[in-house]
């Protein structure tokens, strides 16, 4: 209200400062869902007052010093760490004096206050109606890097699940490149998976084969971002995330919260499990009428 009553929003923020710490073409996915998060977070900065500075930190070659020499000069305040599972490039980045936050759960290493998707809820969802709909022999492919905290929960709801399910069970993860056909299909046929979950690039793999979703093989993706409707999977408001993280900065500005705090909060936005094509309750039906 003390900012409303100075006659407009231009002095909460001068600046806000957007860190990407990967280059986008050398991750792949992550450039699907910065697009979505980049519209967001325009949309919120506009409204909040905040002209709008992004740094592509690995690309550029930017060193932590020269980056907070940049923002310092520019008089950037406020900055949010876009997501990544390797944040190397700002390690030891200075943050003291700026309003922070970082999205996404990959890499919880810098310490920031975090802006996540609720993967735990999307993949008890999932692995509910899968089950649900008669899966019973799942896969993934390619494994997900246990080391970061967002495949810990999703590992966590996987296995969870599939434990309470006696009749269930895991494939081992798919460990070879996908681009290796004959391998894919070996172990797919070996473990007899009659669902697969895995990312974009999975999803193309499966359709260049051949392998009909769901009548031969269900699929589910961990992200359906950038992926057409017809696609099942975890469906994550990213511009919703990038607005909240936006009022989240205004609000650390506001109460002069800077600098990494001591203990790091994690706010949580819901997303949730897309039912689609690639997964449908007449899986059961298919299968019985392939077996006859």
């Amino acid at each position: 209200m003390s900012h409303l009553r100075k006659g407009g929003r231009g002095s909460v923020n001068g600046a806000l400062g957007v860190l990407v710490t990967r280059p986008l073409d050398a991750e792949r996915g992550y450039d699907a869902i910065h697009r979505e998060l980049m519209v967001g977070i325009r949309r919120k900065a506009e409204s909040e007052g905040y002209a709008l500075n992004v740094f592509d930190v690995a690309k550029e070659g930017l060193r932590p010093q020269r980056l907070r020499q940049i923002l310092d000069a520019r008089g950037i305040s406020a900055v949010v760490v876009l997501p990544s599972d390797d944040h190397s490039s700002i390690r030891g980045f200075d943050f003291s004096g700026l309003a922070a936050i970082g999205i996404g759960s990959e890499d919880e290493s810098l310490g920031l206050n975090r802006i996540c998707p609720n993967y735990l809820k999307m993949m008890d969802q999932l692995m509910r109606e899968t089950l649900a709909q008669g899966y019973r022999r799942v896969g993934v492919a390619p494994p997900l890097k246990r080391g970061l905290l967002r495949n810990r929960m999703i590992n966590s709801s996987l296995d969870y699940h599939l434990y309470e399910m006696p009749e269930a069970s895991r494939a081992p993860d798919y460990n070879s490149e996908l681009d290796d056909a004959s391998a894919f299909q070996a172990w797919i046929r070996i473990h007899q998976l009659d669902l697969i979950l895995g990312d974009r690039k999975t999803s193309a793999t499966l359709e260049a084969l051949g392998r009909q979703a769901p009548e031969e093989i269900g699929f589910a993706a961990f992200d359906t971002v950038g992926m057409p409707e017809s696609v099942s999977g975890l469906s994550i408001p990213y511009q919703l995330i990038a607005e909240e993280a936006v009022r989240l900065l205004v609000s650390q500005s506001n109460d002069n919260v800077r600098g990494l705090p001591e203990i790091p909060e994690t706010v949580v936005v819901d997303g949730r499990y897309r039912s689609s094509e690639t997964t449908a309750s007449q899986f059961q039906e298919s299968m019985l009428l392939t077996a006859v």
